[in-house]
Order: C-alpha cells, then sequence, then structure tokens
C-alpha cells in the first residue's frame, strides 16, 4: 500500500501478479481511495478474477484491466452491483472503465446514483471500451436517468436488460433518459430487453447506436416509455446495425408496459417525437402515442406493424423492399425492391396521398385508368362499377364503386401479352366504404404481387413493383372477397419496364410526389 499511497495525480497504480487471484472488495476500495486522496489516474487491475463490490466515488479515477478475457471483476455480493457509481457531483468529465469483464449472477454488473440506501444521485458521463458484461438481471442499470453513457465495443450477453434507465426527479434535481451512445457493440441474449428506458423529462433524446450487432435476444430490442422528445434535442438513431433473431421468445419473455402485456418486439416505442433507422432492417414494431418513425436505406422484408395507434406516422426513404409482405407505412422512395423473384413476392406499399401516375409517357406496355367511367369487371360473376361524385387523382371528378357479395372473385384486366424478364409497376387507389375488406392481388395467369387487405377507410395509395420472368398472357387486379363488403376505385395503373432501374427511377422521379387536387 505504500506504493499507492506515494503515487501522484495521474498516475497508474497496478497490483503485482505474484499478489494472487485479486483483492478482496475492501483491499480493492482501499486502492482506489487512495488513488482518488492521491489525485486520481488510472487503477490498472492485472489477469484473474477479482471479486468485488467496487464503489466508483469520483470522476479522476479511471479502471483499466488486462484485457477483456483476461480481467474479469465478479459480484461479492450478489445483491450489490460488482461497480456502483456514486459520483458525487453532476459534472461532465468521463470516467473511463476499459479492457475488462464484468461477470456474475447477481442482481446487476454496474448500478448508477441512487438506491434506496445510498442517497448519491449523479450518474455522470461513463465510457466503457472494450467491455463484457454477462449473467445479470441487468447488465447496466441507471434509476436516475441515463444522461452520459458511452459504450465502444463492448459485448453484453445474457441477461435480462443489458441496459434500463428511468428519468427522475429528486431532492430538486432531475435527470432524463438521454445521451446514450453505443457504437460497434455486440448485445445477445436478453431475455426481457436489450435496451429499455423511461423518461418523462424534457429533453431527453440522443439515443445512438452505431454498427452494433442484436442477435440471439428472445426478449424485445429496444423499448422507449414515455420518451419525451422535444423540438431540438436529437432523437433515437440506429445506423448501420445489425438484426438477427431477435424477438423470438413469445409470451414467455412478454413485458409489462403500462398495465398491458407484449409480446417481445425489435422496437416499443410510446410518445418518442423522432425515432430513425439508417441501414437498419426494422422487425416487429408497436408504435403508441405520438411517436414518429423513419427509416433509410433500410431493408424492409422483416418489418412488421403489430400495433400502431392512429396518431403515430411511419415514413420509409430509399427503401428496399424484398417482397412477400405490405409494407405498412407511407413509402417516399425506393433504392431497389423484389430481390425475391419466384412466386408473389413483389414489394407492396402505401404511397403519399394523390401520388399516381395519371399520363405517363413510358414507351412500354402500359394501362391507366382514371376511374372516369364504369368498368367491367370478369369473374365468378360479371358486374360493372357505378360512378361517385368522389376522387382522389389530380384533375378528376369522379371514381367508381363496387359491391362484392361474399365468395366474389373479380378480375380487373389491363395488359395483354406481357414479354418475359419485365419489371410490372403498379399502382392501386382506393377507400373502403363498408362490410368486410376484399383482397387485392396482381395477378393473370401468373401471380405477381403478395395480398394485400383493401382496409383502409381514408383514400389510399397502393404501390408495388415485381419482376415477371415468365412470358404472361394477361395482367391485372384480382379482388377476392370472403364476405360482403363496398370499396371505391379511384384510379390504377400498370407500367413495364425492362430493368429494376427504370421502374424505380420513374418511381423516385415522377410518382413520390404528392399532388394537389386539381394539379
Amino acid at each position: 500500500m505504500s506504493t499507492v499511497l506515494a503515487a501522484g495525480a495521474g498516475a497508474t497504480v497496478a497490483r503485482k501478479q505474484e499478489d494472487g487471484p485479486g483483492p478482496d472488495t475492501d483491499a480493492l476500495q482501499m486502492r482506489y481511495d487512495a488513488l482518488v486522496k492521491a489525485g486520481g489516474g488510472t487503477l490498472s487491475l492485472p489477469a484473474g478474477t477479482i471479486k468485488t463490490s467496487l464503489n466508483l466515488h469520483s470522476r479522476l479515477v479511471h479502471l483499466r484491466g488486462a484485457g477483456r478475457s483476461a480481467t474479469v471483476l465478479q459480484s461479492a455480493d450478489p445483491a450489490r452491483p460488482v461497480l456502483q457509481a456514486q459520483y458525487a457531483d453532476a459534472a461532465w468529465d468521463a470516467v473511463t472503465i476499459s479492457d475488462l469483464t464484468v461477470a456474475g449472477q447477481g442482481r446487476r454488473g454496474i448500478g448508477f446514483g441512487h438506491d434506496p440506501d445510498q442517497r448519491a444521485l449523479h450518474s455522470g458521463r461513463t465510457i466503457f471500451r472494450n467491455v463484457r458484461f454477462q449473467d445479470f438481471e441487468t447488465c447496466v442499470l441507471r434509476p436516475n436517468g441515463n444522461i452520459g453513457l458511452w459504450l465502444e465495443d463492448c459485448q453484453f450477453e445474457d441477461a435480462a436488460y443489458h441496459i434500463r434507465g428511468t428519468s427522475a426527479a429528486w431532492n430538486g434535481q432531475v435527470m432524463h433518459g438521454g445521451v446514450l451512445i453505443a457504437r460497434q457493440c455486440h448485445f445477445q441474449r436478453a431475455t426481457a430487453a436489450v435496451v429499455r428506458l423511461r423518461s418523462e423529462v424534457a429533453g431527453s433524446g440522443q439515443v445512438t447506436f452505431e454498427e452494433c450487432l442484436f442477435e440471439n435476444n428472445p426478449g424485445s430490442v429496444i423499448v422507449l416509455e414515455r420518451f419525451e422528445g422535444r423540438e431540438g434535442v436529437p432523437g433515437v438513431t440506429l445506423r448501420s446495425c445489425w438484426n438477427e433473431a431477435n424477438a423470438t421468445g413469445a409470451r414467455d419473455h412478454r413485458l409489462a408496459i403500462d398495465g398491458r402485456a407484449y409480446d417481445p418486439v425489435f422496437l416499443f416505442a410510446r410518445d418518442v417525437a423522432a425515432i430513425e433507422l439508417h441501414d437498419t432492417p426494422p422487425g416487429k414494431t408497436v408504435l403508441i402515442g405520438e411517436t414518429s418513425l423513419t427509416t433509410r436505406a433500410s431493408a424492409l422484408d422483416l418489418f412488421e406493424v403489430v400495433l400502431a395507434d392512429r396518431s403515430a406516422t411511419i415514413a420509409h426513404h430509399e427503401a428496399r423492399l424484398f417482397g412477400g409482405r405490405t409494407i405498412e407505412g407511407t413509402t417516399h422512395s425506393l433504392t431497389n425492391a423484389n430481390l425475391k423473384n419466384e412466386g408473389p413476392t413483389g414489394g407492396v406499399f402505401h404511397l403519399l396521398p394523390r401520388a399516381m401516375v395519371s399520363r405517363t409517357a413510358v414507351a412500354s406496355a402500359n394501362d391507366t385508368n382514371a376511374c372516369r367511367a364504369p368498368i367491367l369487371l370478369r369473374g365468378t360473376r360479371n358486374l360493372q362499377t357505378r360512378p361517385a361524385a368522389d376522387a382522389i387523382l389530380p384533375g378528376e371528378g369522379r371514381s367508381q364503386d363496387i359491391l362484392l357479395d361474399a365468395k366474389d372473385h373479380v378480375f380487373l384486366n389491363a395488359l395483354d401479352t406481357l414479354a418475359p424478364d419485365q419489371f410490372v409497376l403498379w399502382t392501386f387507389a382506393y377507400r373502403r366504404l363498408g362490410g368486410d375488406a376484399p383482397e387485392l392481388q396482381v395477378t393473370g395467369d401468373a401471380a405477381i404481387s403478395t395480398v394485400t387487405s383493401l382496409d383502409r377507410t381514408d383514400w389510399t395509395t397502393l404501390g408495388g413493383i415485381a419482376l415477371a420472368r415468365n412470358r404472361i398472357k394477361s395482367l391485372g387486379f384480382w379482388l377476392r372477397a370472403e364476405r360482403a363488403g363496398q370499396i371505391r376505385i379511384g384510379g390504377y395503373q400498370l407500367l413495364c419496364f425492362p430493368t429494376r432501374q427504370a421502374a424505380t427511377d420513374m418511381l423516385n422521379a415522377r410518382l413520390f410526389v404528392e399532388r394537389p387536387v386539381g394539379g
């Protein structure tokens, strides 16, 4: 201890390798406290297993192990965290903890701030670099906000929660649930959630995950409850992250949120002002309240909206559609689509209101119908639509009503003798008037698109893009009704292109544009 006590400010204090497998809690705490008293520095921990419940109370002292696989800090008391950060002030001086493993079968790996029996509030800015957390109920717990948590090249595994934070007001002080930055981290085997933040404090925001891997988590991935972002505060961003085999635990891994149980999902958000996913494929999603989700250059073949309130918004830019499902939300632009080219797997999406090419100069097979006049439909019975003084297309004043009986299958024939290897772009504008929602598929003597339910009561424009590999004698819109229902058709079109790029260029340049009435 004489060496420790003699160390000056900025010193590095190491324990000799021959001292044994590791000091007990009291000895390590004495080393830490001595370094604080000496003015701060880095407490260097050797290889081996150290059982401890270390109280971190100074921003002047950092911890550094001999390597993530070499130095292992284990819980000396399962009821207490391995590391307890209880800084005495709220300064932004960062404490760095690096090159070690925090392991054990206790309640938490590292706890911050206020516990019922320990009244320190401040979490402070902490940087974890090359640290592994494993075998805890919660790896990182911040019960008084989450502000100032940086994770770089860290590994999280085998826990109920990897990161959990809650905003708090205590003794007149407030900490919100933002400023969480994770880069190149790996999260796996979280049974409840990878990240769960609840913050009702203004200023919550700037939660960023970059180049992180989320995989094999049976629980949810990102759970944000009442995350009250405000204008001017950065939102929640996932950029270039991997999503594989997550939210697979079903009922056994449900979360209780505001008195309701939810099955695991990739993203759960309640009252979150801005969430953006860049080059990150979303999975199952729940959006409640005034929540906004935007995807950019993201693959959407796994995206599934389990629940979304009417006040929630979903927007997709440079969407990568791989088919097989109808993409919820509004698609503003595409970067590519339909890489699955077998069977009815064409990508189907929702367009901006009134977004249709009513007059096109495409020099290929095309059919456009603005629904000015009645349409003849053929199938299990032949019937004709009837005009309605209502329209969605710019410059048009009429649409067409159709009443389908139970078990009706009718076909709006459009294109004949379609050459092979053509990319088919289609749009269909409708609104449901009553009864059950019929199903729509682009088909003929070959199924092209996936099946879509026409269930929206407001004017809605569907779009799709698919590859027709074989020569097709006929192609058009097929409506199927299990029970009686009435819809209004505002217009439709089928356009064919020799390449995917030509179809995508048409969509981005001429289709994804909102046109006002009469425009």
